[in-house]
């Protein structure tokens, strides 16, 4: 809780807890069931079921609710509650904030492609986990709020909603709730306030969505193969990829992706600048083959240098890569194989890049293609000092 305006001189913060369905009875008469049988007892305490027969005046503990009959219903129990009192160093107007995990906020995406048009959606979804609650104005809030105490960060929240001062009763009118608009917001710290235009009422346990951003994508489908470089044999299929590139800052969210009007994938997204690549991968595509043949061989040689000598030891790879399409359309292809080490060099049709390796062309339609490409790791060993051969010294004799 956050009180900003005047000057504060003191605060006292008063915790009571709440009242449980059963402990409103207490000294209370209740009747106890047993053996068939119904008699008035009175209930003394509530947290161990102890109770006392009117009759007899001896006590009892252990006894459950469902063992008990009331004259009225049980009412929900009631939760607890924390009560702030303020000393402050003048009258003038205050505001009063805090945090909670009742109303939250979050992205949601809906990427619609068609042959080379691509549209993203984007949308605000609003949700309210308390009670009906009537906004005079608010903000939302993406980024990450971590909260760093104890013995752990804790993220307060991915996307976090914000209320502006005490909420006051405005309700919008009927027919014209769609009014409310998400405006473009300003960045600070890395966190991207965005302000709706008027307000609203959310009612409990509900969601409201709005439009949210305006984005231009460019997508690209590209059918995709990437794994760590290795010497054994290995085939399967290719995974489908949709690459998009917003022309505006997109918050982390859930991204949904329709081509041709149906739905083909989704996953999460991180948040992403403006202009950054996302590879939104949605699983393989069972027109798209491969098969990947590797034989390898090995030798050493030993190097003088001077006084020093080291050995190198050479393995080599050489890899036959063969991709198959079943479709009647050509697909662009990307195969991507990372390469640890430093001492590796790389012959035939692949490119070298900063990770590894990579094949960037397009599959005819009902074609196939085949790829050669040579890797070789080159192992130096640690320096050894070489012994002179002694000279031969003739025999006099």
């Amino acid at each position: 809780l956050h009180l900003s305006g005047p000057k504060v001189l003191s605060r006292l913060q008063t915790v009571s807890s709440g009242q449980g369905a059963l402990e409103r009875f207490e000294g209370k008469t209740v009747y106890l069931r047993e053996d068939g049988k119904v008699r008035p007892v009175r209930l003394i305490r509530a947290s161990d079921g102890l109770v006392q027969d009117l009759k007899t005046g001896r006590y009892r503990s252990g006894v459950s609710v469902g063992q008990l009959e009331f004259s009225t219903p049980l009412e929900p129990s009631s939760g607890g509650k924390v009560r702030y009192r303020y000393a402050l160093d003048s009258s003038k107007p205050a505001n009063v904030s805090y945090i909670t995990r009742a109303l939250s906020w979050s992205p949601r995406y809906e990427l619609s492609v068609s042959g080379a048009d691509a549209r993203l959606e984007a949308f605000a979804d609003l949700r309210n986990g308390g009670e009906t609650l009537k906004v005079d104005s608010s903000e939302i809030i993406a980024g990450q709020v971590q909260l760093n105490f104890g013995g752990g960060n804790q993220n307060l929240a991915q996307d976090m909603a914000q209320l502006e001062s005490a909420p006051r009763a405005v309700t919008p009118s009927a027919g014209k709730t769609s009014a409310v608009q998400v405006r473009s917001g300003s960045e600070g710290q890395g966190l991207y306030t965005y302000k709706l235009s008027q307000g609203y009422t959310l009612p409990g346990a509900s969601t409201f969505s709005l439009p949210f951003l305006n984005p231009k994508v460019k997508v690209k489908r590209v059918a995709r193969l990437e794994s760590y470089f290795g010497g054994e044999f290995s085939k399967g299929k290719l995974e489908r990829v949709y690459r998009m590139n917003s022309s505006v800052l997109l918050p982390a969210g859930n991204l949904f992706v329709r081509d041709a009007e149906r739905v083909v994938g989704g996953q999460n997204i991180p948040t992403l600048a403006a202009g950054e690549d996302i590879d939104l991968r949605l699983g393989s595509d069972p027109d798209l083959s491969y098969v990947r043949y590797a034989k390898s061989s090995s030798e050493s040689k030993v190097k003088k240098f001077g006084k020093v000598q080291r050995t190198y030891t050479y393995t080599t790879f050489q890899v036959t890569l063969q991709l198959q399409n079943a479709k009647a359309r050509p697909v662009y292809f990307e195969v991507l194989e990372r390469l640890g080490g430093q001492n590796v060099t790389l012959e035939g049709d692949a490119k070298r890049t900063a990770q590894g390796l990579s094949l960037r062309e397009t599959l005819p339609a009902k074609g196939s293609l085949e790829r050669k490409y040579k890797v070789t790791f080159t192992e130096i060993g640690e320096p050894i000092d070489v012994v002179p051969t002694p000279k031969q010294i003739p025999d006099p004799k």
